[in-house]
């Protein structure tokens, strides 16, 4: 069985991760009298971070106008296509115009937010935006979202 999860969940589990992304980056940390090292556990985190959260606004705005029917493969129920000949797919394709959209879209909210972030932590005590922490933010939404259009456009 396949159960599609509706469009208002899908906002509030991306919600959910927004306000955990900015718990995880503003949480006040010890002040420390050393220097500050590089650390690549940081940026690892800052890279899975942003990219799930670019992954879930993909998730979210894909959502947006589709029919919200689900479709059980186990009792073999097809859908009315609109030509009677042709069965009605799955995933039904969407428009490029539509998809550059919603990639955009994804890319620019997640990096504005990494953005936004990185320089609230100049704010907090004992901590400092860093601009590799960005860049691996930046590395993380366009990995995840190349992922997820080679998903999408995969011959099968």
């Amino acid at each position: 069985m396949i159960t599609r999860i509706n469009l208002r969940d899908r906002i509030h589990i991306t919600y959910a991760w927004c306000v955990f992304i900015a718990v995880m980056l503003l949480t006040p940390m010890p002040i420390t009298t050393y220097e500050e090292q590089t650390t690549y556990f940081d940026k690892i985190t800052h890279a899975i971070l942003f990219g799930v959260f670019a992954f879930l606004i993909y998730y979210t705005l894909r959502a947006v106008g589709e029919d919200r029917i689900i479709i059980n493969p186990d009792k073999n129920i097809k859908l009315k296509a609109r030509n009677k000949n042709k069965p009605l797919n799955k995933r039904p394709k969407v428009p490029i115009r539509r998809m550059l959209i919603i990639y955009l879209s994804a890319f620019s909210v997640s990096i504005i937010y990494s953005m936004s972030l990185e320089y609230l932590q100049a704010y907090v005590p004992g901590r400092s935006p860093n601009d590799l922490d960005f860049l691996a933010s930046i590395i993380g939404v366009i990995l995840v979202l190349l992922f997820v259009y080679g998903d999408n456009y995969a011959k099968k």
